[in-house]
């Protein structure tokens, strides 16, 4: 008996089908290595700051993170406001939290505690006073944490010369920040490690030298 011939027409269209099958494969891999490749960039800005370095680690001012030397945090009272601090390893003070009175409108950071400097602001230290207009960090605050100020309603912010360090998203979303005062020189500023979050900070600064 005669073979009948085979249906081209079938066999074309099964490799047309294993071939999109095939290429449609490819591109899935590659659309996932894309998406792996900025899932990981992402993650390396988060890391870094704008310069590449780690946060924590040296930018030519020897930054560190403040250590507190224990757990206990201890209340502190004054005209208009209520702080809570924490004493840290080199005996100076950061401040951990405020309860200021909503009557004022301008908060002036104290610098010193019960005869203890103040060197740092902790993390959501100030965090949601929509109430406060402006704040005046005093000299000798060398940190302010991350989200420190975040969700105030803060149009002028003053800003110490000594200040090395401001951690992540410390001035997240003070959408009325409009002016930023510092009181070192505009290199100073420069070698400020700041970490990401911050972009309204740095867009309204004006230096000693601007004044």
């Amino acid at each position: 008996m005669q073979n009948k011939p085979k249906n081209k027409k079938a066999v074309s269209g099964n490799r047309s089908g294993i071939k999109a099958l095939f290429y449609s494969k490819k591109a899935g891999i590659a659309t996932i290595a894309v998406l792996s490749a900025v899932i990981v960039a992402l993650i390396v800005l988060l890391i870094l700051d704008g310069t590449g370095i780690l946060y924590g680690f040296d930018k030519g001012n020897n930054v560190s993170i403040p250590s507190p030397s224990c757990s206990d945090t201890t209340v502190y009272s004054e005209e208009g406001g209520i702080y809570e601090y924490m004493i840290l390893d080199d005996g100076s003070i950061m401040i951990s939290g405020c309860t200021a009175d909503r009557s004022i409108t301008a908060l002036t950071i104290p610098s010193e505690i019960n005869g203890l400097k103040v060197t740092a602001l902790g993390n959501s230290s100030f965090f949601m006073m929509t109430w406060i207009s402006s704040v005046t960090v005093p000299e000798g605050v060398t940190y302010i944490g991350s989200e420190a100020f975040a969700y105030c309603g803060v149009s002028t912010v003053s800003l110490p010369s000594s200040l090395m360090y401001i951690q992540n998203n410390a001035f997240l979303s003070c959408l009325y920040l409009s002016t930023v005062y510092y009181s070192g020189s505009t290199e100073n500023w420069d070698n400020i490690l700041i970490g990401i979050g911050n972009t309204n900070l740095q867009r309204n600064i004006i230096t000693a030298e601007l004044e």
